[in-house]
């Protein structure tokens, strides 16, 4: 059998051997991780801060609550945080929604009747000065 590079069968078999040691050597590498570091260390260090980052966001958004006078009633056994919003405050917002009155828009919707009446008003393509010449 003839050893040089230009043989299919030996390019064949090298490149399989190749795949194979990178397996091994790629395996190996898990393996030592997995065993250097327990999963429990890794848990508890991230568990650790999404409870400080949890604490932070629940404080925020009670004083968010607070400033806009609204009561906020914090979770309770797992469930979301609530907030009771007032008579008064509703009552508020809807009068500032009514007094505030709809602006006529320049957007057209393709196909609806506005856009259809200014389209009829348009000119004819075919009657262009380019085309008349």
């Amino acid at each position: 059998m003839d050893e040089s590079p230009e043989n299919p069968l030996q390019r064949f078999r090298a490149f399989w051997l190749a795949l194979a040691v990178m397996l091994v050597v790629a395996l190996a590498g898990f393996a030592y991780r997995a065993l250097k570091t327990p999963r429990e260390e890794l848990d508890a260090g991230a568990a650790a801060l999404r409870l400080a980052t949890l604490a932070e966001l629940r404080t925020a958004e009670q004083k968010a609550v607070a400033d806009l006078g609204l009561t906020y009633h914090g979770p309770e056994g797992g469930h979301l945080t609530r907030v009771t919003v007032p008579d008064a405050v509703i009552e508020k917002a809807l009068a500032a929604l009514k007094a505030n009155t709809p602006r006529p828009t320049e957007q057209l919707i393709p196909g609806s009747k506005t856009f259809m009446e200014k389209q009829a008003g348009t000119h004819d393509p075919t009657e262009s000065a380019f085309l008349s010449q």
